[in-house]
């Protein structure tokens, strides 16, 4: 019987990406504005990561949207982007202004 694969972390997804980046721990901390020594903290699970950091790290390694959402997920934050369809098929979010609103001229 096989046994169940243990939780994803943050620090051991953070390590993959970084060794699969080929990426050492100074050059990573230089791309992401930050020091070595922090990223060797992160990558062993020694404390939690801000929002900014998890977010900088992902762009020093110019991860795919996707690797970046599962970066924020592992480490406890809400994905950049969820994407969700309308209920009712019609646009959700603020719609633009029609009408006199949005041209002011239209009054002269």
């Amino acid at each position: 019987m096989l046994k169940p694969a243990p939780p994803l972390t943050y620090h051991a997804l953070l390590d993959h990406q970084r060794q699969s980046h080929g990426l050492s721990y100074q050059q990573l901390a230089e791309r992401a504005w930050t020091t070595a020594s922090y990223v060797h903290r992160l990558c062993r699970g020694d404390g939690r990561p801000g929002y900014t950091i998890v977010i900088r790290l992902a762009i020093a390694m110019a991860l795919t949207l996707e690797e970046t959402d599962e970066m924020l997920c592992v480490a406890g934050y809400p994905p950049l982007l969820e994407i969700k369809g309308p209920s009712n098929g019609e646009r959700s979010g603020r719609q633009p202004p029609t009408g006199r609103a949005s041209n002011p001229s239209a009054d002269s």
